[in-house]
């Protein structure tokens, strides 16, 4: 239904540019946006925020892909105030997916989406403030960004379009309606990132400021600490871009030290958590992971290592079965030439839509401006080096660091359209978008609600049922065979020894010897994951001292 609904929203702006006339007025209509900096920025954030609480009244949000978990495990350990956690006694029955077992417990990401949630878990004892929170906040770096190259009030707008766009449509592939707000894998923090270190570096590039500096070096330090890969592609031609001037005029040297403040106490701090999290201040959490749980490399240039051995059917579905198969249709330039159609369509669809593409087409002139080299750059490398990653999955949210410069290229197209149809045709076009808006949403959101119950659901419900027994539960879940490792029940919280209601794996007749005299003071249950009916089966009662 969505994308009927886009194709129709298409056709509505190609309409609208070929019939409305130059000179056309339409009332007097005009929107009231803030006029000075400071009042935009604030103005952008209260929006997003309020729009996000919204959506999270609306729709509570249900942890559903692995990842998720992992980004709430880290999270809550930051809450509790430690970097990581120490190992399970009986790691096999806790094994899942993006989660180290040992040295210590904790996930494989960078540190850096967890500490929204873990600020959520804090304050409010949930994690989707936190997440919220640093979506307004990257709405309104957002909008300080494009005050750089736009006027204020089209800056405000330009902070405005997420919540219009990739702020409330789903992930490809996928019915995860707003996600980038009501699941813990967002880009938000990336998008941040993003924001500052363009922000700061058009800044610096017009008046070589420490400040702007260091504004830029705290955007790439968030890169680093969320999306290294990527944020290290959208870095590169900025990069490039301030070498030109430092050749031209080497005092403007001395402003670096701005970017070199912030960036080694981040850097600093990221080697103390690799320590403590992997025992080695250079070994990064996600390349111990993959050292021990993938043979398929990432990026086309790496070998396929022999296979390892696993100790559940689950994990080595994601990692040879899955991967492999990825590998090997990334072995042809065909393989390759579709990856990267399909990743320009998705980053169109998503950060622009029909609207905003019909008008970028339009003013497609405004690309040759000077301004606009260093934004086009970044995202064509953000976008070719997704030629390069075996395992990229094409959702946007990889595409993070440079969101922020795909809304620069919507902003100044409507500012074309503006100038080439008149004043009628751009109050239209923002009319039409803001419609498509409602219209899209409000179809997805009855699509969600009548769609049958997934597994996560189910689990959510299981979970909230023991807690409210009051009672200390472990549940051992067994899946069946050709079970999807997408869908994976064993997912705990930071203190394995205290949860209330703990999941492990059901290994057979070994679990009853060596996991259950671990946890003498709990009810242990027993659920089949893959069976029609999903419910619990009393094991054990707590046993009495």
């Amino acid at each position: 239904m969505r994308f009927t609904l886009l194709a129709v929203e298409a056709l509505a702006a190609l309409a609208l540019l070929a019939l409305i006339p130059r000179r056309a007025r339409l009332g007097r209509f005009r929107a009231r946006l803030p006029g000075s900096a400071g009042a935009s920025v604030v103005f952008v954030f209260v929006a997003a925020l309020l729009h996000s609480a919204a959506l999270l009244w609306l729709l509570p949000p249900s942890p559903r892909f692995h990842d998720e978990w992992s980004y709430l495990l880290q999270g809550e350990t930051f809450a509790s105030g430690r970097l990581t956690n120490p190992a399970p006694v009986q790691p096999e029955y806790f094994e899942t997916h993006h989660v180290l077992t040992a040295p210590t417990y904790q996930s494989k990401y960078p540190p850096g989406p967890g500490i929204p949630i873990a600020l959520g878990l804090w304050l409010f004892e949930s994690p989707w403030p936190g997440v919220a929170a640093a979506f307004a906040i990257a709405c309104a770096a957002l909008a300080w960004m494009l005050q750089a190259i736009v006027p204020v009030r089209w800056a405000t707008l330009g902070g405005l379009l997420p919540l219009l766009r990739f702020g409330v449509f789903e992930a490809p592939d996928t019915d995860w309606f707003c996600y980038w707000v009501r699941s813990a894998w967002g880009g938000s923090v990336a998008m941040l990132g993003g924001a500052l270190l363009f922000g700061g570096a058009f800044r610096w590039l017009r008046d070589a400021r420490a400040s702007y500096a260091a504004w830029a070096g705290a955007g790439l330090s968030l890169l680093a600490l969320s999306r290294p890969w990527e944020g290290l592609m959208a870095a590169v031609p900025v990069v490039a871009a301030v070498l030109v001037p430092l050749v031209r005029e080497p005092r403007r040297i001395v402003s670096l030290a701005g970017a070199v403040v912030v960036l080694v106490p981040s850097f600093l701090g990221l080697a103390a958590y690799n320590h403590a999290v992997t025992g080695n201040a250079l070994l990064l959490p996600h390349v111990l992971y993959e050292q021990s749980y993938d043979v398929v490399p990432h990026f086309l240039w790496g070998d396929v290592k022999p296979t390892a051995s696993w100790r559940h059917d689950d994990l080595r579905l994601l990692h040879y079965d899955w991967r492999m198969e990825t590998w090997e249709r990334r072995q042809t330039l065909a393989g390759n030439a579709g990856v990267f159609a399909r990743t320009l369509a998705i980053a169109g669809s998503f950060f622009l839509g029909p609207a905003l593409a019909v008008a970028l087409a339009y003013g497609v002139g405004v690309l040759r401006r000077p301004a606009m080299r260093l934004p086009i750059c970044a995202i064509a490398v953000s976008l070719l080096a997704t030629i390069v990653t075996v395992t990229y999955r094409t959702h946007p949210h990889y595409l993070a660091p440079v969101a922020p410069l795909f809304v620069l290229l919507a902003v100044q197209a409507l500012r074309a359209v503006r100038a080439g149809r008149g004043r009628a045709a751009a109050q239209m076009l923002g009319i039409l978008m803001v419609s498509s808006l409602f219209v899209c949403s409000a179809a997805t959101l009855i699509d969600h609600r009548s769609s049958a119950s997934d597994w996560n659901r189910v689990r959510a419900e299981i979970q909230e049922d023991l807690q409210e027994s009051g009672a200390r539960h472990l549940v051992l879940v067994r899946y069946g065979e050709g079970h999807s490792p997408h869908d994976q029940w064993i997912a705990n919280g930071a203190d394995l020894a205290h949860e209330q209601v703990l999941w492990a794996r059901d290994l057979g007749e070994v679990t009853e010897r060596d996991l259950l005299p671990l946890y003498p003071d709990r009810f242990v249950w027993r659920l089949d994951a893959d069976s029609p009916r999903r419910e619990l089966t009393p094991v054990r009662a707590p046993q009495r001292r």
